[in-house]
């Protein structure tokens, strides 16, 4: 990240919603968020015309959907509201598609993000030039937070993403959204004042689709050391979300359900609207509950399905023990009571709190909790968390859901302040050696120059578990196996476990991708030797490829996936 930059903005394409923040080389901590109608982030929702091409993002988005289905426009737009779970696929690429909000319509996750980020982004610089400073996208640099379980695919995607909506590959990097609220909590007083070096605390960003975790050990002035991987998982408010549409799945039927939203999707995302407004007004001064009103196409659709002859049929059956008497349905009006709202929450506070357990466990001396994110303003997940920590100090900072987006400003400033991370996997290369009896049998062959070689040999290059320093560099010379090689192929395969084996076939051996590079002009193999070293202790891993003869030229390769 070169400092003649003016500007450092971060950008956040959440699960349920969007947004972003920046400040500028005069004053980093000085943040300022995005705006929309009033509020600082926006539903992560894309609406598209009927020819395919962007119409709209957000609230505003979402308003204009409503509004054509309303007056039976449907068929000329679409809208897509969960591009963010295209990262979760193992085999993610440039063509993986999502649906829209029907089910019946698809797209690729690639067009609908670069779409995101090309509003967010063109969104910042009318809001900075709007405050009477001129500036250009050359002035500034990005920073894009992504999960702490985002894999090397995932990661590849976005930054792809950041690319193809005109982000400069030199002034892009990554951040993880739980190492960035850890940088922010740096700046907390009082209780939560962990700028004591030797200071150990954990930190648990809990958003709409994740729980993102991370220990950090301050180490000086603001820099801290990574006790533990970036861990965490589906627990956000989208797994609560969930619990409610599998309740009124329950309620209404499974076919009243689908055909409903194919046929009314409009009314649909009105419905989970007003489910979440009524999630979002929970608070312990009353009692916690969830009540909605259902669109009567949604109860003509369950009569018709379920065989019923009229609504007070279906409010009987809702309304009876069959469903354990936790829901009242009376006219168009659900109410879902205490117990079943709190059971909503049930399965992402154990899960968080299992996880938060364990790396307490694993981490003595760590005393300090902090919990951010949009969902950390839950009563109920609050309630949750408090009673399972009793010997240690849970905090809930005020204004926590924004903490990511202000630690990944900071980050975007000065990426060295996270001085030390935990490798999460071992990362090696598959190559061809000399066949070693003892240590290949069983491995692929090959006569190379008149001497049998082993083709998939297993070489590692860093372990999972070790503590790696800040773009630390791990330099082997190499050479092609041919003099008339003029191109060389860098097989990159990782495992999650220390190696103890010595074939990249064994069934622990994941194959990342292939860096394929020119080499240099020269009759002999020594013409073409290089230096391939690999940089590790950043958000991404790449190699730096150099060359002793011929060649100037220094590529640089992040892992590329297809």
């Amino acid at each position: 990240m070169t400092s003649s930059k003016k500007l450092y903005i971060a950008l956040d394409v959440g699960t349920s919603r969007s947004g972003y923040a920046y400040s500028f080389t005069s004053n980093p901590d000085d943040v300022t968020f995005s705006s929309f109608s009033g509020a600082t982030k926006t539903p992560t929702s894309i609406l598209l015309d009927k020819d395919g091409k962007f119409s709209g993002f957000g609230v505003e988005a979402e308003k204009r959907y409503m509004d054509s289905c309303d007056r039976g426009f449907q068929a000329t737009c679409t809208l897509f509201t969960d591009i963010k779970s295209a990262l979760s696929n193992p085999t993610l690429n440039k063509k993986t598609p999502v649906h829209d909000i029907t089910g019946c319509r698809k797209r690729s996750a690639f067009d609908l993000w670069t779409m995101a980020v090309k509003y967010l982004k063109n969104h910042v610089f009318k809001a900075v030039n709007s405050r009477m400073i001129t500036l250009a996208e050359d002035d500034a640099s990005f920073v894009m937070l992504v999960p702490g379980i985002a894999s090397d695919r995932a990661k590849w995607f976005i930054r792809q993403v950041a690319l193809n909506a005109g982000i400069d590959a030199n002034v892009l990097t990554l951040a993880y959204k739980s190492e960035a609220s850890s940088l922010w909590c740096q700046r907390l007083n009082g209780d939560g004042d962990v700028t004591k070096p030797g200071t150990r605390y954990m930190t648990c960003n809990i958003g709409g689709g994740l729980a993102d975790v991370i220990a950090h050990e301050t180490m000086n002035k603001a820099i801290v050391g990574s006790l533990s991987i970036p861990c965490g998982g589906k627990w956000g408010g989208e797994t609560v979300d969930g619990c409610f549409r599998s309740f009124l799945v329950m309620l209404f039927g499974s076919s009243a359900i689908e055909t409903f939203t194919k046929e009314y999707p409009g009314l649909w995302l009105r419905l989970l609207n007003d489910y979440e407004m009524e999630k979002m007004l929970i608070t312990d001064k009353k009692e916690v509950q969830i009540s909605v009103e259902v669109p009567k196409a949604l109860i003509t659709k369950a009569l018709e399905f379920k065989g019923l002859s009229s609504a007070s049929d279906l409010e009987a059956l809702i309304n009876s023990p069959n469903f354990g008497g936790h829901f009242k349905l009376t006219g168009s009006k659900l109410v879902v009571d205490s117990e079943a709202t709190e059971g909503m929450f049930q399965f992402t506070a154990n899960s968080i709190c299992t996880l938060l357990e364990d790396l307490q466990t694993k981490n003595p001396g760590l005393h300090r909790i902090f919990i951010t994110g949009g969902l950390a303003e839950s009563p109920i997940l609050r309630r949750h968390i408090t009673q399972k920590f009793t010997k240690v100090s849970i905090i809930f900072p005020e204004g926590g859901k924004h903490f990511s987006l202000k630690g990944a400003v900071v980050f975007a400033h000065k990426p060295a302040v996270i001085q030390t991370r935990i490798m999460p996997l071992t990362y090696g290369l598959q190559n061809t050696v000399p066949y070693d009896e003892t240590r290949h049998r069983g491995g692929k062959t090959d006569t190379i120059n008149g001497e049998k070689m082993c083709t998939n040999n297993f070489h590692p290059l860093i372990k999972a578990g070790e503590t790696v320093k800040y773009k630390q560099q791990i330099a082997e010379e190499d050479k092609p196996l041919r003099a008339e090689d003029k191109e060389q192929s860098l097989t990159i395969v990782s495992c999650g476990v220390l190696p103890d084996f010595s074939l990249s076939s064994h069934c622990s051996v994941s194959q990342e991708t292939v860096i394929k590079f020119p080499l240099p002009f020269g009759c002999l193999v020594e013409d073409k030797i290089f230096q391939r070293t690999l940089i590790v202790g950043d958000t991404e891993l790449y190699f730096r490829i150099s060359f002793k003869k011929g060649k100037d030229e220094t590529y640089m390769k992040y892992l590329e996936y297809e």
